[in-house]
């Protein structure tokens, strides 16, 4: 019976064709997987009692749909997996999540106790296992890593710091210079900009050469779009690792690639190891390098042959030059759109720096940095938003079963996590955790600071932009010491120029990952532009049309004569000086002698033009420049309080003794001053070559632009000189000495209410539009996502979609709406509370006989 079986069997062996077997092979592979499916599912799997879908827990078909087909979006599952299941969930058969902070130390372990990399990990990052980052086994790893992580040491980083400095100060220069020619100036990808600057820091370090790009004359080719057209792949070489050696073809391909895909190839695959050969050629000829790298150093460790290799240092080449690039570079390009579209936050920055930049080209010291709060919290908050890797990084507790304790839904849970199976964490979800990081998508420096003024080290905790653990970022200290030197250089010199050009924050915002983050558009876009350099006091008398732009006091005795102060000789650059000069009056110059009643009248007038906030002034009265306001009508109101303060002070100070304080505008003190900067109608040129220094950046590149118009001006303006006004004549009777200083009592208890009621008014006004601004992003938010799950659904069916689209249109416009309702209602209660508005209404209209309006 037996073996009449047995030859039955072998004689439909030999009778199957080749399509026979193939559909038996296929149908044995489907009857294996369907069991192990079973298999993870059923009680018998380690990971069976951790919470989520049962149908990641039995397959990896959700996350090849959610990385693969719709690129990049599995952590978008996830999250919601988190909702629906608690703070451990488990995300394929062999792999948990956790969005629990609390638990990142147990999972990223420092010491003894042995972290692995899980291979699915592993072949998704397309870095091969030849580098200490693709390393799975902990204790290869850590041989590999030691003898480069001494490179990224802070002691290291210090001694190297000077060329991070140079680097950063070249990419103002080049930034600066973009551009010159006013009819050529258009905008550009700041992210490429900043590629260039960590590619060249990064391979500096490495080589001890710099790959050159910001020498370029152009921002391209450079290796931004490159990396991440590389990178697309990723997902796929997840589920088909064999293919990852696929890469290596490039290098045949470079004459017909891509610009900035060969540039990238080229670099990666040819440069790179030609750098590598030339190090070990040139120690095998005795040549020392007069200052350490990483591969001569690697080249001369205690690392065994097999480590040495071409092929395998080559790697870690490849895989630290790409690290030390892309994450750094985007994080500062989210943080320069955040600066450029929140200028109080810029404006705030700028004041810090400048309490210990002297010079922005000469920059103190990356520890001295590291010591201002705002700076510290500003690149912190940058970090936070731009995640590092945005991809879920995991690690395989080899020597250990780890124990969750935590509660969900206000109820206690407890987990034992086994050994032998990856449990990770994902930046893109950690960073957004609303107990942790309350508003977490807005941009608020301000959380990461305590009220002793330091940096919170619970929020630090909280964040994993460079991982954690014995696999933390090796390169952190470097990517650090480039953010603190570059941001302060740039906030300096070069963002007063810049301005963002039709960029959102959608453009910005994390949208799917290809192991970094990726935005909506699938290319990180952030376009900016140099804002035209003309200086602010001709932007505003020509393009916003107010006489207000340029603020020049001048005392005229008994109404008509003007008296300024005296002469000043030019500098021999300069045209020859008119026969008058116009005074500056600057606190530094101010003494003991000047009389206190001229003194009190110029720090009246001072707060009162800065008080919401006014215009820039020129320097010439209060010493110092302020932001310009946005709207036309604010730079109204501040003129219209600055008329008040002068006109006040006129009536009790000036007029009494036959003097009279006003306001000219620039075109009127150069025709007395004959500055030469009119055309043939008596308006201001505005390609004036007195001014031409305000517009030459490149030139006085370390000077603001406040610096460099008063530099221009400097031959007009004669330093200050004051004879002490003369004594007003006032009755020497008891009564009305008493009745004067009851006065001067009444009068500031009224300022002193006057101001109180302002800064709750302001504080107001500024919660309820903060509020207003805050639930319109949030609905805004909720419609975005709509819009993305209705493109999904209804992608086949053009009808239903354009239907659907078309309600959320009016939703969206529905919201917009109520927004702008919100805000007419918060400008309506500013104006309601405004103390000062009757008073500033009356003098405009009995000056000029006509009311107030906004076009004024």
């Amino acid at each position: 019976m037996a073996d009449a079986t047995w030859s039955a069997f072998q004689g439909t062996l030999t009778s199957m064709t080749a399509r026979d077997w193939i559909v038996a092979l296929i149908s044995a592979w489907l009857a294996f997987k369907v069991l192990q499916a079973l298999y993870n599912v059923s009680p018998l799997h380690p990971l069976s009692k951790i919470p989520g879908p049962k149908l990641a827990a039995a397959t990896y078909l959700p996350e090849f749909y959610y990385d693969v087909i719709l690129v990049g979006r599995y952590t978008h599952a996830i999250k919601q997996m988190h909702e629906k299941y608690g703070p451990i969930v488990r995300i394929n058969p062999n792999e948990l999540h956790c969005a629990d902070m609390s638990f990142s130390d147990e999972i990223y372990a420092v010491g003894g106790r042995k972290r692995d990399k899980p291979f699915h990990q592993v072949n998704g990052s397309a870095a091969g296992t030849g580098n200490a980052f693709g390393t799975p086994d902990h204790d290869l790893h850590r041989a590999r890593r030691a003898p480069v992580a001494k490179f990224f040491s802070r002691a290291m980083i210090a001694r190297l710091e000077q060329e991070v400095h140079d680097l950063a100060q070249t990419l103002c220069n080049k930034l600066l210079a973009e551009n010159k020619d006013a009819k050529e100036r258009k905008p550009f990808e700041i992210a490429h900009a900043y590629s260039c600057f960590t590619s060249d820091a990064i391979s500096s370090y490495c080589f001890g050469e710099a790959f050159g790009l910001l020498s370029r004359n152009q921002w391209q080719p450079n290796y931004r779009e490159a990396t991440l057209a590389v990178l697309k792949p990723v997902f796929f070489f997840r589920f088909f690792p064999i293919l990852v050696s696929s890469v290596k073809l490039g290098k045949y391909l470079v004459d017909y690639l891509p610009a900035d895909t060969a540039l990238l190839i080229r670099t990666l695959q040819i440069d790179i190891p030609s750098r590598v050969q030339k190090t070990k050629n040139d120690l095998d000829s005795g040549i020392v390098y007069d200052r350490p790298t990483i591969f001569a150093d690697l080249l001369q460790s205690e690392l065994d042959d097999s480590e040495k290799k071409q092929d395998r240092l080559v790697e870690e080449a490849v895989t630290i030059v790409n690290a030390g690039t892309e994450t750094t570079s985007w994080a500062l390009a989210v943080i320069t759109y955040f600066l450029l579209s929140q200028p109080e936050i810029l404006a705030k920055l700028q004041d810090e720096l400048n309490q210990v930049v002297d010079d922005p080209c000469h920059l103190p010291s990356w520890t001295t940095l590291e010591h201002l709060p705002y700076l510290g919290a500003v690149i912190n908050e940058g970090l936070r938003l731009s995640y590092g890797v945005s991809s879920r990084t995991a690690r395989v507790p080899t020597t250990e079963d780890l124990v969750y304790r935590g509660e969900f839904n206000k109820k206690p849970m407890s987990l034992v996590l086994p050994r032998g199976y990856a449990i990770g964490m994902s930046a893109a979800i950690a960073h957004h955790d609303e107990s942790v990081f309350p508003d977490s998508y807005a941009f608020v420096p301000e959380r990461w600071i305590d009220e002793d003024n330091k940096i919170r080290k619970d929020l630090e905790r909280s964040m994993i932009a460079f991982s954690k653990g014995s696999r933390g970022c090796l390169g952190k200290n470097l990517a650090l010491c480039e953010l603190y030197l570059s941001l302060a250089a740039l906030v300096l010199r070069v963002m007063p120029y810049m301005r963002l050009y039709e960029t959102t924050e959608r453009d910005i915002r994390y949208d799917h990952d290809m192991f970094i983050p990726m935005t909506e558009s699938g290319i990180n876009h952030t376009l900016m532009g140099l804002r035209h350099t003309q200086p602010l006091l001709q932007q505003l008398q020509h393009k916003l049309s107010l006489w207000i732009a340029n603020l020049v006091f001048y005392l005229s005795q008994h109404l008509n004569n003007l008296h300024f102060i005296h002469q000043r000789s030019p500098s021999p650059s300069q045209q020859q000086a008119p026969s008058s000069a116009l005074p500056s009056y600057e606190p530094s110059h101010l003494s003991s002698k000047t009389n206190t009643i001229f003194l009190r009248f110029l720090d009246g007038l001072n707060r009162a033009a800065v008080a919401s906030p006014p215009v820039q002034i020129l320097g010439m009265i209060v010493g110092n420049s302020v932001n310009a306001a946005a709207t036309l009508s604010t730079y109204a109101i501040s003129k219209s309080r600055s008329e008040l303060c002068i006109s006040t002070a006129n009536k009790e100070l000036f007029m009494p003794r036959g003097l009279k304080a006003e306001f000219v505008k620039l075109d009127a003190v150069a025709r007395y001053a004959k500055i030469p900067i009119l055309d043939g109608n008596g308006k201001i040129e505005k390609n004036s070559m007195v001014l031409g220094p305000c517009e030459d950046v490149s030139a006085q590149s370390s000077l603001t632009v406040q610096q460099r118009r008063l530099q221009a001006l400097e031959p007009w303006i004669a330093p200050l000189e004051l004879t002490p006004l003369p004594e007003l004549h006032v009755p020497d009777n008891f009564v009305s000495k008493m009745h004067a200083s009851t006065s001067e009592r009444q009068r500031k208890k009224e300022e002193k209410k006057m101001t109180k009621d302002r800064a709750k008014a302001h504080e107001d006004w500024t919660e309820d539009s903060r509020k207003a601004r805050k639930d319109y992003e949030k609905e805004m938010r909720k419609i975005e996502e709509e819009f993305a799950k209705i493109q999904r659904k209804h992608a086949d069916e053009p009808r239903k979609l354009e239907k659907e689209l078309k309600k959320l249109d009016k939703e969206r416009e529905k919201c917009q709406k109520e927004y702008e309702k919100e805000m007419r209602k918060v400008d309506k209660d500013r104006r309601k509370d405004d103390k000062e508005e009757e008073g500033v209404m009356s003098l405009w209209n009995n000056k000029h006989g006509t009311p107030w309006c906004k076009g004024h």
